[in-house]
């Protein structure tokens, strides 16, 4: 994989839980113009011009929720970069933001969508595959005991 060859498209997104072991996601509209649409996914987007990853997750998460979060609530999940057999590059950076207090949120895309930790499981398949991907990591760090919940626990 060429790492000096910029994605064709890069975004970053945010998993976030609540102060009751819950996560806070998306289940996105039902339109035929947007990516995944009626699936469950995190909250996040494109990078636009030369923002940071974690400008990007902060923007789309106020943009879509009415929420503005502060870098130091963000945790880094994973940064994935994959490049296709038809020469496109992708990009992906991901957060887990704890101790969200969704009372607060005005979704603009899409509706709110919770569902507690321990279940989370159940609902894999109605989800985009990268917040799958992203929620397996965080729900495996928490088996292993690497990754708690709480703000005590912040690795």
């Amino acid at each position: 994989m060429d790492f000096s060859k910029p994605p064709n498209t890069a975004v970053a997104g945010i998993v976030m839980v609540d102060r009751h072991n819950n996560f806070l996601l998306q289940k996105r509209d039902e339109r035929p113009d947007i990516s995944n649409p009626g699936m469950i996914g995190m909250f996040g987007g494109h990078k636009e011009g030369n923002e940071t990853d974690v400008e990007c997750a902060l923007r789309e998460v106020a943009e879509e929720t009415g929420l503005m979060l502060s870098p130091d609530l963000l945790d880094l999940v994973v940064s994935t970069r994959v490049e296709y057999g038809n020469g496109i590059c992708r990009e992906g950076t991901f957060y887990l933001a704890r101790n969200i207090d969704p009372s607060g949120f005005v979704v603009t895309e899409g509706s709110l969508f919770v569902v507690p930790v321990a279940e989370v499981g159940r609902h894999f398949a109605d989800m985009v595959p990268t917040t799958v991907y992203v929620i397996s990591l965080i729900c495996e760090e928490l088996r292993r005991g690497m990754r708690t919940l709480d703000d005590a626990g912040k690795p």
